[in-house]
């Protein structure tokens, strides 16, 4: 769904950036939610199976 022909196809439509995390943090909440950690399973897209990839050093959970 997101794959033109080509980069400058205009019916290409952009990633969302989106996904579901499937399990989060047994132990640490946000706004009464699990955490998501880097490395935590998550589904894209159709339901395609992630990773998440943390890129804050300044923000540690766990």
């Amino acid at each position: 769904p997101h794959v033109g022909l080509h980069p400058a196809d205009p019916f290409m439509a952009p990633p969302m950036q989106k996904a579901t995390v499937v399990a989060g943090s047994t132990t640490v909440l946000v706004e009464g939610k699990p955490a998501a950690g880097t490395g935590a399973t998550c589904t894209i897209c159709a339901g395609v199976p992630g990773t998440l990839i943390g890129t804050a050093a300044t923000v540690l959970i766990g």
